[in-house]
């Protein structure tokens, strides 16, 4: 009955091993792989996924505004409205925006 037991917890431990695997060889293409036992489970998340909130000065430090003869710049009204309504926003809700955006 032990031996029985013992296989059993072996397989289970094992019958992921392939999925493991292949998200260990995804996140080593962005983190190194000697950083992963020295990091906690929410730090590695966070390198790899992002933090988990909307940087809104970041992101219009970032933002290219182009377009034909009466291109947007962030002086244009419709832009300025644009940030207004995104800095109105809960967090939550911009997270939402910025999701439908990238869909």
């Amino acid at each position: 009955m032990n031996d029985y037991v013992s296989e059993v917890i072996t397989a289970r431990l094992r019958e992921s091993q392939l999925q493991y695997n292949a998200i260990k060889r995804g996140i080593a293409k962005v983190i190194p792989p000697s950083l992963f036992n020295i990091v906690t489970a929410k730090e590695l998340e966070i390198w790899v996924c992002g933090r988990n909130n909307v940087d809104i000065d970041l992101l219009r430090r970032h933002t290219k505004y182009q377009g034909g003869s009466d291109a947007y710049s962030e002086e244009h009204p419709v832009i300025k409205n644009f940030w207004l309504f995104l800095g109105s926003l809960r967090e939550d809700e911009r997270q939402k925006f910025i999701k439908f955006c990238w869909g």
